[in-house]
Formats: structure tokens, sequence, C-alpha cells
């Protein structure tokens, strides 16, 4: 839930010079303002590994200090194309996709895209920084981004722009006003109406400024290829309302507060030429602002309601509540508490939640439940230490970490039991140390090649064979 689109959902104060607004691992736990557009399947597709495919490894030198990633992990994103940036409400594992290509973040380097059968890097064409945007389709890029120009100028009459961009030029086909975020919803763009800047600086000084917003404005859909207005709904006079999605469905998400304090309002909408909003959902009393949505798991939106303060790491998950978007009926299971534990991040992925837990030794417990009745399915400890998020493939049922030097471990889906452990640190740097607020390392499937980014370095290895050598080396130099 990373931002990508500015999906920040409880903002603290920000730069309004920093353009690239940096994805957030939990972009719609409480704010609900909107997050990155991200369309996944229910289930990861059947894979297998590319032709003429070769275990490979690409690093990069020459890159500065502020060309790494920027988010809070190195990262490779598949795609056919060149492939955006894209979240979720809350953070997911990778899955299983027939990809040609990948667009990787690490050490020193970013945005950089790599072949999928044999590393290769394809240079960058003269074009800017992909990492904003929160969609693609027919050959357009969406992006949100933050109005600089005017807030320097002090003519600040909203704080965001939407944007479709020719995805090769990156030339603008059209924009609109939006207050805090938009997503993408098929062939419609959907966005929260600019609304009136309410704490404009006396002094001028916008240099380190939160902006807060009138409540109010219309919920907007326009079409995606031309910008022109398809539809628009009212909102609560009263309230801030915005396009939230969640995997591949959006909705409107509505809250008493611009960004903290009360309880929040789920909508769906129905119709098309003059939609309207239809109430589903509201956070129960006790679930107050701190509750996460991690997915849809059988049409139903699945909900973590926090303990604690929210946030890692005394954040705790005591229940799973499913909602059923049309009828609004709701159930509440109770999840192994004790063993999932304090400071736990979700992730739901074929049916199954994922819970990675950081130990105080820097271990990770995986802790996963089924979604359906919330009954734990299994457990395990890896000895890799600051362990990235996992991995799941779903046709070889395997769970992969990796560590900041690239190692790796697999488990069995089915049991938790370790099948294997990989020794060699591929990293040509070492890799990171996220005790130093460093980017952690990643795990990525491309079809069943598993792709890990590592400090400076990406490499693919085969779950069949593991500690093969790279069959073909790459170095690039960046910067």
């Amino acid at each position: 839930m990373g931002p990508t689109t500015t999906p920040a959902s409880r903002p603290v104060g920000h730069r309004v010079r920093e353009l690239a607004v940096v994805p957030l691992l939990l972009s719609v736990v409480v704010g609900l303002t909107g997050c990155g557009d991200q369309e996944r399947p229910s289930e990861p597709p059947e894979a297998e590994q590319p032709a003429g495919w070769q275990p490979w490894r690409t690093s990069f030198h020459g890159g500065g200090a502020d060309d790494g990633p920027a988010g809070e992990e190195n990262r490779c994103v598949a795609g056919t194309a060149a492939a955006s940036r894209e979240h979720d409400a809350a953070p997911q594992p990778s899955r299983g996709t027939a990809a040609s290509r990948l667009n990787c973040d690490g050490t020193g380097f970013r945005d950089e895209t790599l072949r999928v059968r044999d590393g290769a890097h394809l240079p960058k064409s003269a074009e800017p920084d992909r990492s904003s945007d929160f969609a693609r389709r027919d050959g357009l890029a969406f992006t949100v981004e933050m109005k600089e120009s005017e807030v320097e100028r002090g003519a600040l009459d909203s704080v965001h722009t939407v944007r479709a961009l020719d995805a090769e030029t990156r030339g603008t086909r059209w924009s609109h006003d939006v207050r805090s975020t938009a997503v993408r919803d098929g062939d419609t763009v959907v966005g929260d109406e600019a609304t009136r800047v309410t704490n404009r600086p006396e002094d001028g000084d916008y240099e380190d400024w939160t902006a807060r917003s009138a409540p109010g404005g219309d919920v907007v859909g326009w079409d995606a290829r031309t910008g022109e207005e398809r539809w628009r709904i009212s909102t609560p006079e009263d309230e801030w309302c915005a396009p939230t999605k969640v995997a591949d469905r959006a909705f409107v998400t509505c809250r008493d507060e611009e960004f903290q304090g009360d309880r929040v309002t789920w909508y769906r909408w129905e119709g098309e030429g003059d939609p309207e909003l239809r109430r589903f959902y509201r956070h129960e009393e006790a679930e107050s602002d701190d509750t996460l949505p991690v997915g849809i798991d059988d049409g139903d939106l699945l909900f973590l309601p926090a303990e604690g303060n929210g946030f890692p790491p005394d954040r705790r998950f005591g229940d799973l509540v499913r909602v059923d978007p049309q009828s609004g009926e709701r159930a509440r299971q109770h999840l192994p508490s004790k063993a999932i534990g304090t400071g736990a991040t979700p992730y739901l992925v074929g049916g199954k939640l994922y819970f990675a837990r950081e130990l105080t030794d820097h271990r990770t417990r995986l802790v996963v439940v089924g979604a359906e009745d919330g009954e734990q399915r299994w457990q395990a400890t890896t000895s890799l230490k600051y362990a990235s998020a996992p991995a799941v493939a779903a046709r070889r049922d395997e769970v992969y970490l990796a560590d900041p030097a690239g190692r790796l471990v697999a488990f069995d889906g089915e049991s938790g039991a370790k099948r294997w452990q990989t020794t060699r640190t591929p990293a040509r740097d070492g890799g990171t140390d996220p005790g130093e607020m460093e980017a952690r390392s990643s795990v990525t499937l491309a079809a069943d090649v598993l792709v890990v980014a590592a400090g400076d370095t990406v490499f693919s290895v085969s779950p069949d064979d593991p500690e093969a050598k790279p069959e073909s080396e790459h170095r690039v130099k960046t910067g």
C-alpha cells in the first residue's frame, strides 16, 4: 500500500519540492485517501521458465547515493514491457508472472530494464523516471504529481494533478487537478475532485508543509484515453472521500477527518452514465482507522483491524474481517494472534495470509493462516537475517525469502518445511545493511525464474538448481 501515485494516507509532513513521492509500505492502512492501481489476478498463473533462459547476474556501478530505490527495498517488477510501479492497499508477495522484461531498483541504480531470459541490460530511452506511474494501458502511462511550480509561485489552488502520458514520449495527453489521488478502473481513471486548500502558510514558506484541503468535492471518472468526463458522484460535504483500489477492485472511502481520526466508510458505485454510491461497510468503533484492507478473497474484501498503535513494531492483528461488497454482510474470525505476535506484515495470496515478523535477532518468522477460516496452517523461522518479503510460487507450492546478500531459502507451501537454502552471496557489493536503514533485498517470480535484487546486483536462479553459477554475466555502468 506502495506510495507511485502519492498514496500517502497519513501524512505527517512533506517537503513539497520532492515530486517523487515515496511509496509507503502500508499506504492505505489508515488515511485511505487513495492508493496506487495494481490489477492482479485472484490466482497466480501457471508458468514455466522462458525459452532460452539461463542463470544470469547483472550488477551496476557508478551510481550515486541518491540513485537507489525510492522505497524500503531493492526491487524488480516483472512485465511484458518496461513495467510500471503499482501498489495495492497492502503489500503483496511476488507471484509467478509470464514476463519478458524486468524493471529494477537497487544500490546506485533505479528504473533499469533487464531481459528475463539472460539478464541483458536494455538502455533507457530519453525519458523521465517512470517510478511514479500508477498504471499503464493502451500506450498510456498514468501518474499523479504534486503541483510544485504553483507552490513556489504561491498560487496553489490544488495540491495534485493526474496526468495521462504517452508511454514512450512521456508527452501529456490530458490532465486534471485532484485533491489527493487517482486510480484506474478498467478504461476509466477515477480521482477525487480538487477542493480548496485551507492552510496556506501566511509567510509563503512551503518548504516543510502538509497541505490540508476542504472536505466535500465529487469523485470523478474520466475516459482513460481522452480525459473526457464520463461521470461524477457527489460525496458527503463534511467528509473527505477518495477512490481506493484493493487488488483489482475500485471503491470510494470516506472519513470524518482528512488524515487521522474517526472511522472509515466504504462505498461501491453502481450504474454507468450516472452512478450512485452504495455504502456497504463502516469500520466498527473498535476497529477505528487502524484497519488494513489486505485484498480480495473469493469475492470478499478482507480487513485486518490493528491493535496497538497501528504501525510496526507495536501493531497486532487479533481478528480477520470478511465483507461482501454487494450485501455488506460481514464475518469475523479470530486469528492465532499469539503465534503472529506484534509487528507482523501481512501478505495475501492464493487464499492464504502470510504474516512476516522480524524477531529480535533479525531472523524472520512466517505464520500462514487460511483466509477462509483464519486458522493457522503452519509457521517457520528462517536463519536468514533481514529477510525480504516472501514470494509465493503456487505452481511449485513454494515460498521464498532472500537476505541482503542474496542468499535464498525455500519453504514447502503446504507444510512450511524447509526445502532448500543457498549459501552463495551473489551481490557484488556484499548487499546492504538494513540495520543501517538501507533497502532490503527482494525476490520476484518471473514465470518459474527467481529474480533477486540485492545490493548493486540483480540475478536469477532456478528453484530446481538454486546454487547453479550464472552462465551470463553483465556489468553495467550508470551515472
